[in-house]
């Protein structure tokens, strides 16, 4: 036997707790335990003289100790090997327009954006590409609408989405649809979330960017007119038809703004319960670059901690229990991609408004299989100091896209490396506490 790579040792208020990052597992464990699993890595043959075979047979059970012959990495990679190259679904990110009546600064689109809608050649191209990906084991269809500002090609949507129906969902069986739309909110009125709806769309991502004085300065319409009364209003009459998820945009200047904004919406406009609220930690990483955001991940971690003890106090929350992923997004999969107004398929969203980016064309259905595979073939395994990462789990190596724009190539470290361990003593605090939702499935368990 031996001990997983991926344990971790920590106190919190002199109590012993050891998380797996693999099985995501969190115990209160007495000192003896962490000694015993410490002898067993030294190679100390009597590492379990001193702790109960019960314990050790929860150490198994959990991921903490394993077997001498299994690799755990390559276990990892079969995992992310099984999801990427799935092809029971096709996740499909299209963007009937990139013009937008934002004019946000840190925009990683630009300001110089088209205001081309999707033609219907390229709609119909759009159903030929699925057609093609289409195979006995396809089962789900799922669609973002994306933009640009999306709303601003409600026609496109409108239309793309019969043709969804017409020739793909009802003659090829497929069960499972889902659509949703990521737009700025200020066109969600509730008449267009009432037709969104009858389109299929069943969920939609909104941004503000903190409390108005804060909002209105970053995320205005083009000649500078404010935003943030419309969004809110449009939220209101919105969030019974459409699952709203509210991302907030916190950087350095207006952090604490989050927590206000949280109240405000929740009790002020009666939508407790009705929105989803994130903070959203502005981080300058190649595409957003300005003297508010975070220059490091330790930096983002720490401040992340901090905001999240702040909102606690008034019921709102930052942190959240590290999820397992088996790909950092869907860049990797084999039916995942991004398609652009004027046909240009991409594998990332965030290359949606630069050509030279692209990986094919659906009109002219040409792929460019060397470019694809740029994607595609990344990976943390490619890199030593991702093999060597005890939260590896808990990233994956994070954003392709990142680490393609870092001057040396390589993954940036996941903020989970900076924090880890704060943040469970944190989430540890608020379970014994009876802080934390009773929803949270992720229970303390003693060892």
């Amino acid at each position: 036997m031996k001990t997983s790579v991926f344990n971790h040792y920590f106190d919190v208020d002199q109590e012993s707790f050891i998380f797996n990052a693999y099985h995501r597992g969190l115990f209160k464990v007495e000192r003896e335990v962490i000694d015993a699993l410490k002898a067993l890595e030294c190679g100390d043959a009597g590492w379990d003289s001193n702790i109960e075979d019960s314990h050790i047979d929860t150490l198994k059970k959990n991921g903490f100790i394993i077997d001498d012959d299994l690799n755990e990495h390559t276990s990892l990679m079969q995992e992310r090997e099984s999801v990427t190259s799935d092809k029971s679904v096709i996740s499909l990110t299209i963007a009937p327009t990139i013009d937008c009546n934002f004019g946000c600064p840190y925009c990683f689109e630009g300001d110089d954006k088209p205001k081309l809608r999707m033609s219907e050649k390229t709609m119909r191209s759009v159903i030929s590409f699925i057609k093609s990906m289409i195979t006995e084991s396809t089962h789900r269809l799922n669609i973002t609408w994306f933009g640009g500002e999306p709303l601003l090609g409600l026609p496109q949507i409108e239309h793309l989405t019969d043709l969804i129906q017409q020739e793909i969902l009802i003659p090829n069986q497929i069960n499972q649809y889902s659509a949703g739309i990521i737009t700025n909110g200020y066109g969600l009125t509730q008449k267009i979330a009432l037709k969104l709806r009858s389109l299929g769309v069943v969920s939609a991502q909104v941004t503000l960017d903190g409390m108005p004085e804060h909002h209105d300065q970053r995320r205005f319409r083009k000649g500078g007119h404010p935003t943030f009364a419309q969004i809110v209003s449009n939220l209101k009459e919105s969030c019974d038809i459409l699952s709203i998820t509210v991302r907030v945009n916190v950087d350095k200047e207006n952090r604490n703004t989050y927590v206000p904004l949280v109240r405000k919406l929740n009790d002020e406009y009666g939508m407790k319960g009705k929105l989803y609220i994130y903070p959203a930690v502005m981080r300058d990483d190649g595409d957003v670059s300005w003297e508010q955001t975070y220059k490091s991940q330790k930096d983002y971690m720490r401040d992340k901690v901090d905001l999240h003890k702040e909102a606690l106090v008034h019921g709102a929350r930052v942190l959240n229990y590290p999820a397992a992923i088996r790909a950092f997004c869907g860049v990797p999969q084999a039916n995942f991609w991004v398609i652009a107004p004027n046909g240009d398929l991409h594998k990332c969203w965030d290359t949606i408004n630069e050509a030279d980016q692209a990986v094919g064309n659906i009109n002219r259905m040409e792929f460019n299989e060397q470019a694809i595979d740029k994607w595609v073939s990344w990976g943390p395994m490619m890199f030593s100091k991702c093999r060597e990462c005890k939260v590896l789990p808990l990233c994956m190596g994070g954003c392709a896209h990142v680490a393609f724009n870092r001057e040396n190539g390589e993954p940036e470290c996941s903020e989970w490396k900076f924090g880890l361990h704060e943040a469970l003593s944190v989430w540890i605090k608020e379970k014994l506490s009876g802080t934390l939702d009773e929803s949270a499935n992720h229970l303390i368990e003693s060892c």
